[in-house]
């Protein structure tokens, strides 16, 4: 049952992933080729994923705090407050910022592993912004590599800034 909820919590890949060429480094010095899925978040759609996402990670911490005010409900009535008080009003805005500047973000490199030859996509390690490098983690073997999107600057030209 609780594998069940964690797939009904998880979130839902994009569908409309865009394909970008990228180099995957590990132990060797050659890096291998490889694609990236990443997803470009319009404005409107970013607000909506940070409000989301920030909401599955906060809510349950609310939730588990509530039987501890069963307890003590006194106590839970000062306590509780600074509590739910520095969630709502320090981490979910903090939370938010997180996932609402995530502009470009990637979802896997489609490459097999560069440590142990595993196929299969590598995954992010902790974060899914789109950088000039990112980390990716092997579900095989567990151990992380480097890979980089080959265009320097990943937006369309139409998004870039002149300098």
């Amino acid at each position: 049952m609780l594998a069940r909820l964690i797939e009904l919590w998880k979130e839902p890949l994009p569908k409309d992933l865009e394909r970008i060429p990228a180099r995957v480094f590990g132990d060797s010095p050659e890096p291998h080729a490889a694609f990236m899925s990443v997803r470009h978040w319009p404005r409107g759609e970013r607000m909506r994923r940070g409000f989301r996402l920030s909401f599955k990670i906060l809510f349950p911490i609310m939730l588990a705090l509530i039987p501890l005010g069963v307890l003590e409900p006194f106590a839970f009535m000062i306590w509780g407050s600074i509590a739910y008080g520095i969630i709502l009003f320090i981490a979910g805005p903090m939370l938010f910022a997180k996932y609402y500047g995530e502009e470009y973000s990637f979802f896997a490199v489609e490459t097999p592993c560069p440590r142990c030859q595993a196929p299969g996509p590598l995954r992010p390690y902790v974060s899914t912004r789109l950088e000039p490098e990112v980390t990716v983690l092997c579900g095989a073997c567990g151990q992380t590599s480097k890979a980089r999107p080959e265009i320097a600057d990943s937006k369309p030209e139409s998004e870039t800034k002149p300098e």
